[in-house]
């Protein structure tokens, strides 16, 4: 048995080891059994460790008096009677407690503009005012970023609509920045449909541009109708690929988000495939899968049965990770604190008339303010703090990883089995990339120290 990654520092200090005592023990509820070509990888989720078990080692983890012990020491193993979520909750308070984060707001998504360059036919902003963010507003939006942020570097996502269909704005906010000396970096979400080789070059020079999600409906015919783009000539798909690949030979690194329903999984299966072949050894590529679920009953379109929705879901993402273009996340290090932006009290979303959300999806409603005001509405930001909890979570392997957010609309309709079935395959994915860099990193560690052997001799 070996640890390639040990217990998050602030859990292991506020749950100590467990002593083996003479009473009835049963494996955790928050252990996630993961396979790999040694034996078994197991996750705690609540401890943040992960053992590697030879497959003998696995079988025989509750009669091997030896192994049976550290399982115990290491929390894998509790008593019959332990209240696991209790004590899951107990352990992340006491965590956080002794964790001092700063209070400064260093993450802002600008939406630029509500208005975009396509007509997606799932897009949730649909039937929203197409409003555009003037100059004075980007002035003042850089103004208020620059006093929010008091110094320290800030992390800009640029959104919409379509961001780049008011770049203006953009470069708006990064002079006023520059010009106050704000240290920054940019993320954006876009089609990528309005990049060329010019913009391309001002975007990583000038915007500090690091990073990109662009989503893909399907092949070349399935992505170019659901997108729908306003424009007549040219072909929209082969013009985002270009793009794609240019972004990628300028450093910024690409996400590639691949919406599946029941009408293209086929063809996005297919679209994977191209993907493999076109961007084969590129760096700094991703790929994730994600599910077009109706907000009304939480359902996959079209799919006749979500279990088979779910399960082809685990299919495609195991295909993407055996192309090498897996999402780079590693089991995380530390307590996480939050879900996403809106529970971040570090991350704010600004609207293009200068309101201040804490959702990308809420641009309307449960907004928390604006950027000409001093105070925020905390009533509105405590209610965006709340996770959603139900009866399952006493059973759950990921509970205490859980930070599902009661107020968001994915959850409408509670804690779904599709929200829990798909945060287990996105954890799977995890386990798998740290056990691969561990894998890496000790080969790399052997190279260098026969390397060394081999020059003194």
């Amino acid at each position: 048995m070996r640890s390639i990654m040990p217990q998050i520092t602030l859990i292991e200090k506020a749950c100590r080891e467990q002593r083996p005592v003479e009473r009835p023990y049963r494996e955790t509820k928050h252990c996630l059994a993961v396979a790999c070509g040694e034996g078994m990888l197991l996750y705690h989720t609540m401890t943040g460790e992960i053992l590697l078990l030879t497959q003998k080692e696995y079988t025989e983890s509750m009669t091997n008096p030896v192994l049976r012990e550290e399982l115990i020491r290491h929390w894998f193993l509790v008593p019959t009677d332990h209240d696991e979520k209790k004590h899951a909750d107990q352990v992340r308070q006491l965590a956080l407690l002794l964790d001092h984060p700063k209070k400064s707001i260093n993450h802002f998504m600008v939406f630029t503009t509500m208005d975009c360059n396509a007509r997606c036919f799932y897009c949730y902003e649909m039937g929203r005012p197409r409003t555009v963010m003037s100059r004075q507003t980007a002035l003042d939006a850089g103004d208020f970023i620059a006093r929010q942020c008091e110094g320290e570097e800030v992390t800009l996502h640029w959104f919409g609509g379509e961001p780049l269909f008011n770049a203006s704005a953009i470069d708006t906010i990064i002079a006023e920045l520059t010009r106050r000396n704000i240290p920054y970096r940019s993320h954006m979400t876009s089609n990528g449909y309005l990049f060329d080789d010019e913009l391309v070059l001002h975007a990583v020079r000038d915007w500090h541009l690091r990073f990109v999600q662009i989503t893909l409906d399907g092949t070349e015919q399935v992505y170019n109708k659901a997108k729908a783009y306003i424009y007549r000539e040219g072909n929209p798909y082969q013009r985002v690929m270009r793009n794609t690949g240019l972004l990628l030979d300028a450093g910024v690194h690409i996400n590639i988000r691949l919406n599946m329903n029941g009408e293209n999984v086929e063809d996005v299966t297919q679209l994977i495939e191209e993907l493999g072949q076109r961007f084969r050894g590129r760096k700094g590529l991703s790929i994730y899968m994600a599910l077009l679920t109706q907000f009304t009953n939480s359902s996959v379109h079209a799919f006749e049965d979500d279990a088979i929705a779910l399960e082809r879901m685990g299919v495609l993402t195991d295909r993407i990770r055996e192309l090498g273009f897996a999402r780079t996340e590693r089991v995380e290090v530390g307590v996480r604190r939050n879900n996403c932006m809106a529970d971040n009290d570090r991350s704010v979303a600004i609207l293009p008339d200068g309101r201040l959300g804490k959702c990308e999806h809420e641009s309307e409603e449960k907004l928390i303010g604006s950027i000409y005001e001093e105070k925020l509405d905390e009533k509105e930001i405590a209610l965006w703090k709340e996770f959603l909890r139900c009866d399952d979570c006493k059973d759950c392997t990921a509970y205490p990883v859980c930070t599902f957010l009661k107020r968001c609309e994915w959850n409408a309709g509670g804690c779904s089995v599709i929200q829990r079935r798909k945060q287990m395959i996105f954890l799977k994915e995890r386990v798998l990339k740290t056990y691969e860099d561990w894998k890496n990193e000790r080969m790399a560690r052997r190279m260098d120290k026969e390397g060394q052997t081999y020059e003194i001799d």
